[in-house]
């Protein structure tokens, strides 16, 4: 969600998403996200002007980082993986999953999240 509003609110494709616990046998990396949220997810972003339905998942590696300006951690700093928690770069915000995903509660956390993206530099 971060990445696409980011990416939205400056016309850009500056960010992008990968995940710590994506590459498991429950989590396989390359999924679509559509098979993995709910309806109401994409309902919610489309309202905003933005469509995820084609994105898929990946998984977040040293590599990647290496090409990273800023890199957002999204989960607590005790969940953190030992080699992000090295990340001179890293900006941590705890922000929960959504418990019961309706759509009000989605909206809130779009919300929430833009606003925290809001607080970022511009340029990166």
């Amino acid at each position: 969600m971060a990445e696409a509003i980011y990416n939205e609110s400056t016309h850009s494709q500056d960010a992008s998403s990968a995940g710590t616990e994506t590459g498991t046998p429950e989590d396989p990396e390359g999924q679509m996200i559509a098979s993995l949220l709910p309806s109401d997810f994409f309902e919610v972003m489309e309202s905003h002007g933005i469509d995820m339905r084609e994105k898929r998942n990946r998984k977040l590696t040293p590599a990647l980082l290496k090409e990273a300006d800023l890199v957002v951690s999204m989960i607590g700093k005790d969940e953190i993986p030992t080699f992000l928690k090295k990340q001179k770069n890293l900006v941590v915000w705890n922000v929960e999953d959504v418990a019961r995903p309706t759509k009000q509660n989605i909206e809130k956390k779009y919300r929430e999240i833009a606003t925290l993206v809001s607080e970022l530099p511009a340029t990166l």
